[in-house]
């Protein structure tokens, strides 16, 4: 748009003519058509930005397009020329009022002339050698400036442009793409930065056509070594001691961008890969300590406790994006999302197998701990808390064993090991199943008499006939406690329990046996809940899974890993007993309920920990539920009941209105406990 001087105001001074300048054009921020002409650019700003990962959509462009207000300022012909072309930029000073320096790459620039119109003012423009000042001035209230993030995006574009060639080498990476048509797992451009690493090792870009070539050759870079794999760039790890395993890391920038974050695979062997996603705290991570969280079912991902519970952000309803979560357990916390055992999540068997008991995920899970402590070195030795839910107080204490027995073997040994040791210092069981010959025998006193009963008579005929049944369900848990390596005696007793017990409770009330406070619509989902979903639509985002560095299609909960576990009867160990030695050798223990969950309810969870012959077993019964308030709302959050010194070293926490997902019911309260905890502070008033 030229704007010249005829019938425009002015104060005297001479009115220049001027063109309406986008920051980024349309050029910058689209890309041309497959089977039009290709673009002519040097130094494109596009080009330069996807070299380091700054995706358009980032900026506010998204919503209004080239054309929003804060994208467009007026300049001088010439300038306007020069700003496109990256031979000028805007760069922040530290004056005050919105200053900006005018940096020029080209001795011919004209460095004197008057911007009469829209935001930009000249004010006594000060030459120092290649360069003078400039204030971005509101004339108009309701003006809109342009914005910093696109000058500086533009600045940072410029600086690139003009440092030893860059841009053009850029340029011809960019082109190639197109040329060679270099894809990524989701038929997209491949990432710029790792087509370049591809180059500059001399791996052909032509081996990525071949859709059977899924392993590339390794290559050492700054100090690290690197994977081409599946059509993407994995760092990779390697320990000595396990040589059949291998860490492939990415660096994806979703969830929470303000923080350092790592996702990839555990490759347990050439078919077997565990997903993880590791966030760093949002304060102070080199000292905050690490959470380890999974959930259970069996079969279910961790990503569940991520985008539902407590992770850094949560998915917007309805699948529209994300959003922050300041409730989430990363505030001061270290936290890795690991989904196992194989076939759950992103984690996956290329064969489509999975094993199915918990002591064997066990040791898989101990295998992932040591490479990712070989890899980040700097939380090696920080507090280790292993949190899980549900099915996931089976999965915990069976980790936490042979987290502890390696820790043993590893003090005991007169031998040098590459071996790290673990600092495992808690133990901590959200709505989960640990001993279920206890838990099953709460079942009754729940519905029928609990402060969330579902049945209003409980000497009527429904309450009769579940008391029985659970009676016989016990004494068939019992065979399988006393003869634990009879898969028969094993399940026996879960097929019977499932079938005359969880299973009518779940399908015939009509309630949300994860919170009986509501019905359960099966048309929302798994586990009544319409998030799950949400979860898994946005992790089959294209673009998500290449961030993440999968290529796999992501399921909430895989029920074939849960048959295979219960088809030997895993479900009905006494995984609790596991627990007593670490106790007794320092490992804290927390359990917390939320009061509404039918599933896992807080009579049988608080009655177990009760049973469990610790060396606290005596100070924990004599001790009382006392009041825990929420310190972020003041309100009492539940009960606490505790053995041992701070936050405890046994505790049992009843949770008031939260049902099996208790972060999801009471993200303040639930916070408040985990931060208590980690902290070793005590929580009963």
């Amino acid at each position: 748009m030229g704007v010249s001087k005829h019938g425009i105001p002015h104060d005297g001074r001479d009115v220049c003519s001027t063109q309406c300048c986008h920051i980024f054009g349309a050029g910058n921020v689209t890309d041309h058509q497959e089977n039009g002409p290709k673009r002519q650019r040097a130094s494109g700003m596009l080009s330069i930005l996807k070299a380091f990962g700054i995706p358009m959509s980032d900026t506010l462009l998204q919503e209004n397009g080239v054309h929003d207000l804060r994208n467009i300022l007026t300049l001088q012909t010439p300038c306007h020329e020069l700003f496109g072309a990256l031979n000028m930029c805007f760069e922040p000073t530290e004056v005050k009022h919105q200053p900006y320096k005018i940096h020029h790459f080209l001795s011919s620039f004209i460095s004197k002339y008057t911007h009469k119109i829209v935001t930009f003012k000249i004010n006594d423009a000060i030459v120092e050698g290649s360069s003078f000042h400039i204030e971005i001035m509101k004339r108009n209230p309701d003006q809109f400036l342009p914005d910093p993030k696109l000058l500086a995006l533009h600045a940072t574009c410029a600086r690139v442009a003009h440092m030893s060639g860059a841009a053009e080498v850029l340029d011809d990476w960019d082109r190639d793409f197109d040329e060679k048509k270099v894809l990524a797992a989701d038929g997209s451009d491949m990432d710029m930065f790792t087509y370049a690493l591809m180059g500059l090792v001399q791996v052909e870009a032509a081996l990525l056509d071949d859709a059977a070539q899924t392993n590339l050759k390794k290559w050492p870079y700054d100090g690290k070594e690197f994977v081409g794999q599946d059509r993407m760039l994995y760092e990779l790890v390697s320990h000595p001691s396990f040589d059949q395993h291998q860490l492939r890391i990415t660096q994806p920038n979703l969830c929470d961008p303000e923080v350092n974050q790592y996702s990839g695979y555990l490759d347990i062997s050439q078919t077997k890969h565990l997903f993880f996603w590791f966030f760093e705290s949002r304060n102070d991570p080199r000292n905050a300590p690490i959470i380890l969280w999974l959930n259970g079912g069996p079969g279910c991902s961790s990503s569940m406790g991520l985008f539902v519970e407590l992770g850094p952000c949560k998915i917007a309803e309805h699948r529209n994006g994300t959003v922050y979560n300041p409730y989430s357990w990363t505030t001061h916390a270290n936290v890795i999302f690991l989904d196992q055992p194989v076939e759950v999540g992103f984690s996956y068997d290329e064969d489509g197998l999975t094993i199915d008991t918990s002591s064997a995920g066990a040791k898989d899970v101990y295998a992932f701990l040591q490479l990712f402590f070989h890899r980040f070195t700097q939380y090696a030795s920080l507090p280790f808390h292993i949190a899980a839910q549900s099915y996931g107080g089976v999965y915990a204490p069976n980790i936490a064993n042979v987290v502890y027995q390696q820790n043993r073997e590893l003090e005991r040994s007169s031998m040098p090991s590459t071996k790290k040791h673990i600092n495992l210092a808690s133990v901590i069981l959200a709505n989960a199943e640990s001993d279920p010959k206890t838990q099953q025998g709460s079942v009754a006193e729940y519905v029928c008499e609990g402060p969330y009963a579902i049945y209003d008579d409980p000497q009527g005929p429904e309450c009769t006939d579940l008391r029985m049944k659970v009676k016989k369900c016990q004494r068939l848990i019992d065979g399988c406690y006393t003869f634990p390596k009879s898969k028969h005696a094993c399940i026996q007793a879960s097929l019977y329990c499932m079938s005359q017990i969880t299973e009518p409770l779940f399908s015939e009330t009509g309630y949300n046996p994860y919170d009986v406070r509501k019905p359960c619509d099966p048309s929302k989902g798994g586990m009544c809940y319409e998030e799950m979903e949400w979860v898994a639509s946005w992790l089959n985002v294209p673009e998500h899974q290449a961030a993440l560095g999968v290529n796999r299609t992501f399921q909430s909960c895989n029920m074939e890993v849960n048959k295979a576990f219960f088809a030997q009867g895993d479900d009905m160990h006494n995984s609790a007993l596991l627990l007593k030695e670490l106790i007794d050798d320092g490992v804290r223990l927390l359990v917390y309920a939320g009061d509404t969950d039918l599933v896992c309810n807080f009579i049988g969870n608080e009655r177990w920990v009760e049973q469990l012959d610790t060396r606290f077993r005596e100070e924990f019964i004599n001790a009382t539920l006392r009041p825990w308030n929420d310190r972020s709302s003041g309100r009492q959050a539940g009960l606490v009941r505790s053995a041992g010194r701070g936050a405890g070293n046994v505790t049992f926490v009843r949770v008031y209105e939260a049902g099996h997902l208790t972060p999801y019911d009471q993200p303040s309260a639930a916070l408040d406990l985990i931060l208590r905890w980690i902290g070793n502070v005590p929580l009963g008033v």
